[in-house]
């Protein structure tokens, strides 16, 4: 049974290779095809340069999203390490004051997770 914890744990990976076969008569097949696009674009007076292929497969993905939520998390994580060794710290000095001083930090705390600010 996993315990809960603050930290995220990464996710295991799994192997996947894609298997690679070589079949002649599918490769004509497309060099074939990729030619008679070419000359019919030439026909209708298009001009695309050799090779290009209009593509949505990576169109959507961003490595700035994935970023942005780390250094949300990892912000997040250290806001709250510096929380609790500042209550730790403030319990040590000013004894259950501060017990009833976090208690009354926590609503902004769960303010700020929300985005409501």
């Amino acid at each position: 049974m996993k315990l809960p914890s603050i930290f995220r744990t990464p996710r295991h990976q799994r192997f996947h290779i894609e298997p690679r076969y070589y079949d002649p008569i599918k490769e004509e097949m497309e060099q074939r095809i990729s030619r008679i696009k070419s000359e019919m674009r030439a026909r209708n007076g298009e001009s695309l340069p050799d090779g290009y292929h209009g593509s949505l497969r990576g169109a959507f993905t961003s490595k700035r999203g994935v970023r942005g939520k780390k250094s949300h998390t990892s912000f997040l994580q250290t806001l709250i390490f510096v929380l609790l060794v500042g209550f730790f710290w403030a319990y040590y000095e000013f004894g259950n004051a501060a017990f009833y001083g976090f208690i009354l930090l926590l609503p902004v705390y769960w303010i700020v997770r929300r985005k409501l600010i």
